[in-house]
């Protein structure tokens, strides 16, 4: 299995002389077991349609870098139980603590920098050739994952980032209990990861296909109109619905209409931030916001670094992609 396919960390890495302890993937036999820096480890093992890379111990003072390949990946996800991930698509975003994320690219590679301190992440690739039959099976659940691949313009594509809630962890959990068999154990494992990308497309089935379209009329209103004052009347109109039918259609989703548009309206500020010149009160005045100060307290509380900040990201970002 040549794991250079699908990731690299840009430094030499070491075969561990001890399994990950902890990890969801520390069945595996030690030869699975990497150190990619002094007190930090990780996990790989590779299934015909997937592969799973766990990083797990004590990222040093200036986080540690890792690139996620795409020539053979047709989506990711990743799942932060500890600390915060930096993920460049290509603007910095931040994914938290117990939180995960979908995401896919036609750029060769993803960067991410896993923060300093206590880390654990899970990335699953899902390779290329598989996503006809992901697509055929949860295409109603992925729609709009389907819609990027559809579209040879979609150069990054991202789902709203969830919760890691409690059914979430006891797939985790039968993970982590899975005994190593080379044949058998690969089985078993394949069914585990089956149920986690089901129980992940359960949450964008609402209770009717009706509702399924209303959902997803929804939120492209939202990212379409991120610019404009957006009220839950003004897309109940858009759509022709009545603001309770709209609400039914986002019962039992891990985000809210009001936290969906604030999302959206932060990431479009941060992608602005990070590939335009405009000054943060400009931006505040173009997403709506009532001033800078309300702006960047927002910002900051949802996005971890500060308006400012992540326009100096911008040059950080553009060295290292020389570099590379």
């Amino acid at each position: 299995m040549d794991k250079t396919l699908y990731f690299d960390f840009g430094t030499s890495d070491l075969a561990s002389s001890a399994v990950v302890q902890g990890g969801y993937l520390s069945f595996l036999p030690p030869s699975n077991h990497y150190k990619c820096a002094d007190n930090l480890q990780y996990s790989y093992f590779e299934l015909e349609h997937v592969v799973l890379l766990e990083i797990r111990g004590t990222a040093p003072d200036l986080g540690i870098r890792l690139n996620l390949l795409n020539a053979h990946i047709g989506m990711w996800q990743l799942y932060q139980f500890l600390n915060h991930t930096e993920i460049f698509l290509p603007h910095s975003m931040l994914l938290t603590d117990n939180r995960g994320m979908t995401l896919a690219s036609r750029a060769t590679k993803v960067p991410l920098r896993m923060q300093a301190g206590k880390q654990w992440v899970l990335c699953i690739g899902y390779k290329q050739e598989i996503m006809p039959l992901l697509m055929e099976e949860y295409g109603n659940s992925l729609q709009d994952l389907h819609l990027h691949i559809a579209d040879e313009n979609s150069f990054h594509y991202r789902d709203v980032d969830f919760a890691i809630g409690h059914r979430f962890r006891e797939v985790f959990e039968q993970l982590q209990k899975i005994e190593y068999k080379p044949f058998s154990g690969r089985a078993e494992l394949g069914i585990i990861l089956s149920k986690l990308l089901s129980l992940y497309c359960q949450q964008f089935q609402p209770h009717s296909q009706s509702y399924l379209s209303i959902y997803h009329r929804a939120l492209e209103y939202i990212r379409e109109h991120a610019e404009e004052k957006i009220t839950r009347q003004q897309i109940a109109d858009a759509l022709c619905i009545s603001t309770r039918t709209l609400n039914r259609a986002f019962e039992g989703r891990p985000f809210k209409i009001a936290e969906y548009i604030q999302q959206v309206k932060l990431n479009k500020a941060r992608e602005i931030l990070f590939t335009e010149t405009k000054s943060v009160d400009t931006v505040a005045g173009q997403l709506h916001y009532t001033d800078r100060y309300h702006f960047s307290k927002v910002f900051k509380k949802h996005l971890v670094h500060t308006p400012q900040q992540v326009k100096t990201l911008r040059v950080s970002y553009e060295k290292s992609q020389k570099k590379s």
